[in-house]
């Protein structure tokens, strides 16, 4: 939840400051000419080292506040003009914001200020920008300390530095590191000792609202267990970022190569308990039985103890013909199986009636593009079940069509028409797993008629059901009014008892005088009769 706000909040930010181009302008008539001459033709690292240099020269600590009425829109916009206007910075953001807001003729893309909204997470944020080919990234580190202080507890005389600037070099063809707040160029690895740790992750977001997890990049203890078992589910973050993904593939490509090769260039654990869920390495003692390493003779990178080290890469994962079938493969004809495991679960009627205990594991090798059945004879295909795998809309043959309407095949057997349950997936319950059901698949030349006669059919039971609800209503206000009438006459005829109680127990009073509890009829003693 927390990286998805990281999300979420640092595409608004990007927004809005985004939409602020006037103050790049602000910022161009600061820079001297000969920086902008040079940095014309080609912005190298000579020239951002040049640039670097005079603007941490130029850029003085404020010696007062600056405060933002809010943390959106124009108060923001206006405190970044205060600061751009008296050459001053508060903090790292500052910084790193005032960077971005002095492109160099397109060729450089700097960094703005970013408000961030503290979370209580360990989560390390990047986010980049970039002006056409060259690229400017921020990055932000939001954080909670192990002993359970935030970052307003960070100690003053001792502030770190959470934002940065990344460009596109052309020449190199990869990332250079701008650090405005010590004055390094292209030092990633030492980004990581002026930051508040731990390092978690590192989030970047160009000027298009791609993002990219790039921790590795900067994150010196990336490959370590103790950082992966705080991550988030990894197939689950990486489905996430591709809604964001870049659409300069040659950048992402180039970047991925980069980025592996800095991870190979470390050294491999020299603990056998570090290669378990490693992201490089992986041992076959750890494998799973639906994992494999394919092809058989792969060779070991290295060996630790009796162990072979093998690369992640070469572990494939293992699945029944049915998982396959989901991911539109089909098995090879005449293939055996790479591996036969027991079913993690049997059902009563399966060890009861002689069903398979054992379940055949093939890899993608042995698989080949799923082939949609084709119609024979003016029927329908269908499997052994009398069904049809539907998974995807792919998968429906030619001159076919799926139609999700309950109860479908009932109206299609009484009118004759040929019509195949559609099996869309599996549900696992009760020790065994069975077939999910939704709509039917018929030919393409009855669709209308069977759809017309299911509307006459579902007006039918909607007028039945209508009519049910109706006397269901009239019967229980019937049973309403009934109770009302008997609760009445039962109230009555207990309101006039007591009024008869009442009225005896009146008349009785007034006859015998005044009674009262306990009686009191007794005599005193005569005290002068003593004397």
């Amino acid at each position: 939840m927390h990286l998805l706000c990281y999300i979420a909040h640092l595409r608004i930010w990007m927004r809005i400051l985004l939409r602020e181009q006037y103050l790049v302008s602000i910022c161009l008539s600061v820079i001297p000419e000969q920086l902008i001459s040079a940095a014309c033709p080609d912005f190298n690292i000579a020239v951002a080292e040049k640039f670097l240099h005079w603007f941490k020269t130029t850029y003085q600590p404020a010696k007062k506040i600056y405060m933002a009425k809010d943390n959106f829109g124009d108060a923001q916009r206006h405190r970044l003009e205060e600061l751009i206007a008296e050459q001053v910075y508060e903090n790292d953001k500052d910084l790193a914001f005032t960077m971005r807001q002095r492109p160099l003729e397109a060729v450089e893309s700097l960094v703005k200020y970013y408000g961030s909204r503290k979370l209580t997470a360990n989560d390390y944020i990047e986010w980049p920008e970039k002006l056409e080919e060259t690229v400017g990234k921020i990055v932000l580190f939001d954080f909670k300390n192990q002993d359970g202080n935030d970052s307003a507890s960070i100690d003053k005389l001792n502030p770190k530095r959470n934002y940065w600037v990344e460009f596109w070099d052309k020449n190199s063809r990869h990332w250079i590191c701008l650090d405005p707040w010590t004055g390094s160029t292209n030092k990633p690895e030492t980004v990581e000792t002026d930051v508040t740790s731990p390092m978690h992750y590192v989030l970047c977001i160009d000027n298009e609202y791609a993002m990219r997890d790039i921790t590795a990049r900067y994150a010196s203890k990336y490959l370590t267990p103790a950082v992966r078992r705080l991550w988030v589910n990894q197939d689950w973050w990486n489905d996430t970022l591709e809604l964001y993904q870049s659409k300069n593939v040659m950048y992402k490509k180039l970047e991925d190569v980069t980025i592996q090769d800095y991870l190979f260039s470390k050294p491999k654990p020299t603990v056998i308990s570090e290669y378990k869920n490693h992201p490089l390495y992986v041992l076959e003692k750890d494998l799973s039985v639906y994992e494999a390493i394919y092809p058989e003779n792969q060779q070991p990178v290295g060996k630790i103890k009796d162990f072979n080290i093998y690369l992640r890469s070469s572990v494939h994962r293992l699945d029944g013909e049915i998982n396959w079938m989901k991911q539109l493969r089909s098995i090879k004809p005449n293939e055996k199986p790479y591996r036969v495991v027991q079913k993690k679960s049997c059902s009563r009627a399966s060890s009861e009636y002689g069903g398979p205990k054992t379940v055949d594991l093939y890899g993608r090798w042995q698989t080949i593009p799923y082939v949609t059945p084709k119609i024979v004879d003016g029927r329908v295909p269908r499997n052994g079940f009398g069904n049809l795998y539907i998974y995807k809309s792919s998968m429906i043959p030619d001159g076919c069509v799926h139609l999700q309407l309950n109860g479908l095949v009932a109206i299609a057997r009484k009118l004759g028409i040929d019509c195949v349950p559609a099996v869309v997936g599996w549900n696992h319950y009760r020790g065994g797993t069975h077939p999910i059901l939704d709509g039917c698949v018929i030919l393409k030349e009855h669709e209308d008629e069977l759809r017309e006669a299911w509307s006459k059919q579902y007006e039918k039971k909607e007028i039945a059901a209508k009519l049910k609800r109706t006397q269901r209503a009239i019967k229980n206000w019937r049973c309403l009014v009934k109770g009302l009438i008997t609760l009445k006459k039962h109230v009555d005829e207990k309101l006039e008892n007591n009024e008869k109680t009442d009225k005896n127990a009146t008349e009785t009073t007034n006859g015998a005088g005044t009674l009262t509890w306990p009686p009191t009829d007794y005599s005193l003693p005569n005290i002068n009769s003593k004397l």
